[in-house]
Protein backbone atom coordinates (compact mmCIF):
# COMPACT_ATOMS: atom_id res chain seq x y z
CA UNK A 1 0.00 0.00 0.00
CA UNK A 2 1.12 3.35 -0.73
CA UNK A 3 0.09 6.91 0.56
CA UNK A 4 -0.27 9.90 -1.74
CA UNK A 5 0.32 13.40 -0.29
CA UNK A 6 -1.53 16.04 -2.14
CA UNK A 7 -1.52 19.59 -1.82
CA UNK A 8 -5.24 20.42 -2.52
CA UNK A 9 -5.58 23.92 -1.51
CA UNK A 10 -2.30 26.58 -1.46
CA UNK A 11 -2.03 29.32 0.75
CA UNK A 12 -5.37 30.66 -0.73
CA UNK A 13 -6.24 34.17 0.79
CA UNK A 14 -9.88 35.08 1.87
CA UNK A 15 -11.56 37.76 2.66
CA UNK A 16 -15.25 36.50 1.94
CA UNK A 17 -17.48 33.40 2.19
CA UNK A 18 -17.19 32.03 -0.99
CA UNK A 19 -16.73 28.45 -1.02
CA UNK A 20 -12.96 27.55 -2.30
CA UNK A 21 -12.52 24.64 -4.36
CA UNK A 22 -9.34 22.34 -5.24
CA UNK A 23 -8.57 20.72 -8.73
CA UNK A 24 -9.44 17.72 -9.12
CA UNK A 25 -7.78 14.67 -7.08
CA UNK A 26 -8.01 11.33 -9.50
CA UNK A 27 -9.26 8.70 -7.51
CA UNK A 28 -9.31 5.50 -9.98
CA UNK A 29 -6.55 3.34 -7.91
CA UNK A 30 -7.42 4.36 -4.40
CA UNK A 31 -9.28 3.13 -1.79
CA UNK A 32 -9.35 5.63 0.89
CA UNK A 33 -8.28 9.16 1.77
CA UNK A 34 -8.09 11.71 4.74
CA UNK A 35 -7.49 15.48 4.89
CA UNK A 36 -6.33 18.54 6.96
CA UNK A 37 -6.94 22.41 6.34
CA UNK A 38 -4.70 24.85 8.27
CA UNK A 39 -5.82 28.34 8.49
CA UNK A 40 -4.07 31.46 9.56
CA UNK A 41 -5.37 34.94 10.88
CA UNK A 42 -8.62 35.42 12.17
CA UNK A 43 -10.03 32.92 8.97
CA UNK A 44 -12.60 30.27 9.92
CA UNK A 45 -14.48 27.70 8.07
CA UNK A 46 -15.11 24.32 7.36
CA UNK A 47 -13.53 21.81 5.38
CA UNK A 48 -15.49 18.98 3.38
CA UNK A 49 -15.08 16.37 0.68
CA UNK A 50 -16.87 16.22 -2.60
CA UNK A 51 -16.82 12.83 -5.12
CA UNK A 52 -17.49 11.75 -7.73
CA UNK A 53 -18.54 8.57 -10.39
CA UNK A 54 -17.69 10.80 -13.54
CA UNK A 55 -15.51 8.40 -16.17
CA UNK A 56 -11.69 9.74 -15.91
CA UNK A 57 -11.22 11.56 -19.05
CA UNK A 58 -14.73 13.74 -18.08
CA UNK A 59 -12.97 17.43 -18.13
CA UNK A 60 -12.58 19.08 -15.18
CA UNK A 61 -15.22 21.41 -15.61
CA UNK A 62 -17.53 19.37 -16.37
CA UNK A 63 -17.64 16.68 -13.00
CA UNK A 64 -20.83 16.52 -11.21
CA UNK A 65 -19.92 16.89 -7.58
CA UNK A 66 -21.27 15.05 -4.43
CA UNK A 67 -20.72 16.12 -0.57
CA UNK A 68 -19.53 12.57 1.19
CA UNK A 69 -21.50 11.52 4.02
CA UNK A 70 -19.85 12.02 7.28
CA UNK A 71 -16.42 13.94 5.80
CA UNK A 72 -16.54 17.14 7.04
CA UNK A 73 -14.17 19.00 9.75
CA UNK A 74 -17.14 20.59 11.70
CA UNK A 75 -16.15 24.46 12.08
CA UNK A 76 -12.83 25.18 12.14
CA UNK A 77 -11.65 28.46 14.63
CA UNK A 78 -9.80 31.60 13.71
CA UNK A 79 -6.38 30.20 12.81
CA UNK A 80 -7.07 26.54 13.60
CA UNK A 81 -6.66 23.43 12.18
CA UNK A 82 -9.21 21.24 11.25
CA UNK A 83 -9.35 17.24 10.12
CA UNK A 84 -11.33 14.56 8.26
CA UNK A 85 -10.26 11.21 9.26
CA UNK A 86 -9.99 8.13 6.62
CA UNK A 87 -13.10 7.53 4.94
CA UNK A 88 -13.39 4.60 2.30
CA UNK A 89 -14.32 4.86 -1.07
CA UNK A 90 -14.73 4.09 -4.97
CA UNK A 91 -15.04 7.00 -6.97
CA UNK A 92 -13.26 8.31 -9.71
CA UNK A 93 -13.00 11.69 -8.62
CA UNK A 94 -12.39 13.49 -5.11
CA UNK A 95 -11.66 17.24 -4.47
CA UNK A 96 -11.55 19.53 -1.06
CA UNK A 97 -13.66 22.12 -0.38
CA UNK A 98 -12.99 24.69 2.06
CA UNK A 99 -16.07 27.26 2.93
CA UNK A 100 -15.07 30.31 4.97
CA UNK A 101 -17.69 31.58 7.47
CA UNK A 102 -15.62 34.66 9.12
CA UNK A 103 -12.21 36.40 8.84
CA UNK A 104 -9.65 37.22 6.70
CA UNK A 105 -6.48 34.78 6.04
CA UNK A 106 -5.12 32.17 4.09
CA UNK A 107 -6.03 28.48 3.78
CA UNK A 108 -3.58 25.63 2.86
CA UNK A 109 -5.74 22.17 2.98
CA UNK A 110 -3.68 18.79 2.40
CA UNK A 111 -5.34 15.25 1.13
CA UNK A 112 -3.40 11.57 1.88
CA UNK A 113 -4.71 9.49 -0.77
CA UNK A 114 -4.04 5.77 -0.22
CA UNK A 115 -3.56 2.63 -2.07
CA UNK A 116 -2.42 4.47 -5.63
Amino acid sequence: MRNAPVLAINGVTNSGTTPINSDPIPMSQAWGASATAALTSTLAGTLKMQVSCDPPKTPAASIVWQDLPNATSGAISAGGNGLIPKNDMSYQWLRLVFTPSAGNGKVTCNANVSGI
